[in-house]
């Protein structure tokens, strides 16, 4: 009698140990790095710190996956600076990782070569952009750029502003 008890509780704790084995969820697939860059870009709005990141990674996997691509990038908005002649031109600078941050420069003065339409000019009062006298963003706010990926380099991935803020 005591050998069948054993036996049983012997039969149930392996059959416990093993239902428990045999119903555990697979492990995850680890993905190869062009299917981590594919999926991340396919988003519709990449997430400025994740994509410095997956930049500073893969740089050339990047690169080939959205040369010439647009894309919208969302995050803080570090640094925005006015240049151009006339001020009509912006450079805006995302939060990245310490070793690569993300650019957008606009080429708005380019299309006007001596001088842009009247009433066409940005200002920087402080930590805002103003354009005629309103304010299109300031440093430290969570911004979303639109633009076109142009390259990445050394501590930096640059676009082109195709939208303003």
């Amino acid at each position: 009698m005591f050998k069948n008890l054993l036996f049983l509780s012997l039969l149930a704790v392996l059959g416990y140990f093993g239902w428990k084995h045999f119903t555990a969820p697979p492990p995850p697939a680890t993905q190869t790095p062009e299917q981590q860059v594919s999926d991340f870009v396919s988003q519709s709005v990449l997430p400025a710190a994740e994509f410095a990141a997956l930049c500073e990674k893969y740089p050339n996997l990047v690169t080939e996956a959205l040369k010439g691509q647009r894309l919208a990038v969302s995050g803080v908005l570090s640094k925005a600076l006015v240049h151009g002649v006339n001020s009509n031109d912006l450079a805006l600078e995302l939060e990245g990782t310490p070793r690569l941050k993300i650019m957008f420069q606009s080429q708005f003065g380019k299309k006007e070569r001596w001088g842009a339409p009247a009433g066409f000019r940005f200002q920087k009062k402080g930590k805002e952009i103003k354009i005629n006298g309103q304010t299109l963003c300031s440093e430290g706010n969570t911004i979303t750029l639109r633009g076109e990926f142009r390259h990445i380099s050394s501590g930096w991935v640059k676009c082109d502003l195709l939208e303003l803020p």
